[in-house]
């Protein structure tokens, strides 16, 4: 009876030890089955940062106004680079480079910060220029000396900064993404400073041109 008595315990623990392993095991299986790389992540499963569940429903929660915005700022942002490199080496006025360096690095840095903003959506921007900018950027570079400078001041100056103004104004009121939204809101005060730094150039004696800048056309 005392033999007894003293095996049915052991028996007992035998048992524990055997389930306690085999759900150790089991939880281990779960875990490496659960290993998925970020990307099956994404298109499986939402996060509690409310990523939607595939690249597609990201570029979705864009609306039409904010691709088309997203789009032609990046458009924009593209040519007022390359005009101004041109203008820090082509022009002959040194106030005029000045602003010219001034250029580049604004716009540079809001396009940097407009690529991350697309990257997150996982929406692609354009690289290259249209042929209507490609053909006023080959007329730009065609010309020299003071005529340069002019057209440097009147068409990226004035009349590109009136634009991008205008756009980024309305686009404020119109687009719907939030970061989008931050995004002009942050852009929007070296748009109107450069715009008057234009103008104050236009104004001065030196420029020799009409008080008006070209229509955008």
């Amino acid at each position: 009876m005392m033999s007894t008595a003293r095996t049915l315990p052991l028996r007992s623990l035998i048992v524990l030890l055997a389930a306690a392993g085999l759900a150790a095991c089991q939880c281990e299986r779960d875990e490496h089955a659960s290993a998925k790389s970020p990307e099956e992540i994404l298109n499986e499963n939402p996060t509690g940062a409310g990523i939607p569940v595939s690249v597609n429903e990201v570029v979705a929660q864009l609306t039409a106004t904010d691709r088309a915005f997203l789009n032609d700022a990046a458009v924009g942002r593209l040519f007022d680079i390359e005009v101004a490199k041109l203008a820090v080496n082509r022009s002959v006025d040194p106030i005029i480079q000045s602003y010219a360096y001034k250029l580049l690095d604004d716009h540079t840095a809001a396009n940097e910060r407009l690529q991350l903003l697309a990257e997150r959506r996982r929406l692609d921007l354009p690289v290259i220029l249209p042929q209507k900018l490609q053909e006023q950027f080959a007329a730009l570079s065609a010309a020299q000396g003071r005529e340069f400078d002019r057209l440097f001041v009147q068409i990226i100056g004035i009349r590109d900064h009136r634009n991008d103004v205008a756009r980024f104004e309305r686009a404020g009121q119109e687009v719907q993404d939030a970061d989008l939204r931050k995004y002009i809101e942050a852009t929007l005060p070296a748009l109107r400073s450069n715009l008057a730094a234009a103008e104050h150039l236009l104004d001065a004696p030196r420029m020799d041109v009409a008080s008006q800048a070209p229509d955008a056309g």
